[in-house]
């Protein structure tokens, strides 16, 4: 697990960060492995993203 909360520390100096999510080689977009066609995962879930 990547740990994060030590960013917040970071003086930036006025600069900003952004990162970007990727679905990498072991993991991939949950609709390609959950059926958003049931109601209750189309709910609960982002089929865009990564698990």
């Amino acid at each position: 697990m990547v740990q994060l909360s030590g960013l917040w520390s970071i003086d930036l100096k006025g600069k900003v960060n952004g990162v970007v999510e990727m679905c990498g080689e072991n993991f991939h977009q949950f609709d390609r492995y959950l059926n958003f066609l049931n109601p209750i995962i189309a709910k609960n879930f982002n089929p865009h993203a990564c698990g």
